[in-house]
């Protein structure tokens, strides 16, 4: 009789994810990531915004947050930013790339059934930034 484990939310929540595949300074950079995907999604829900998806995978790329507000439907990159002088050393315009892409995806996946927004948020210290993309 096998027991089953519990599913974990996150693969770098399973004890071997960061023994075997993850190394020390990249979990350091995941845990200040899944920190502030932590303050956004606070920020949002308290703007009445509703958590659909975190870290929702297409086959274009990973999108962080996913929101939606009625018909209006947020596509979220989250960063965290140690100096705000070098937001833009942060996310490469391929990311930016990507997430146009999703967009237009989900577009032509939900043909005028919600409206979809790209956007960044910038998370220093106490400070959320919202930019969106078009």
């Amino acid at each position: 009789m096998s027991q089953e484990k519990p599913r974990s939310q996150n693969c770098l929540q399973h004890p071997n994810f960061r023994k075997n595949f993850v190394s020390s300074t990249y979990s350091v950079f995941a845990q200040k990531g899944f920190y502030s995907e932590k303050k956004v999604i606070a920020d949002l829900q308290s703007r009445k915004w509703e958590l659909q998806f975190q870290r929702f995978v297409t086959h274009i790329a990973e999108i962080d947050l996913i929101f939606q507000q009625g018909n209006e439907i947020r596509l979220i990159e989250v960063k965290t930013l140690d100096d705000p002088w070098r937001s833009f050393e942060r996310i490469s315009g391929r990311q930016i790339q990507k997430l146009k892409m999703n967009r237009l995806y989900f577009s032509s996946l939900f043909r005028n059934r919600f409206q979809f927004t790209t956007c960044i948020a910038w998370v220093a210290k106490d400070q959320i930034e919202y930019v969106e993309i078009s």
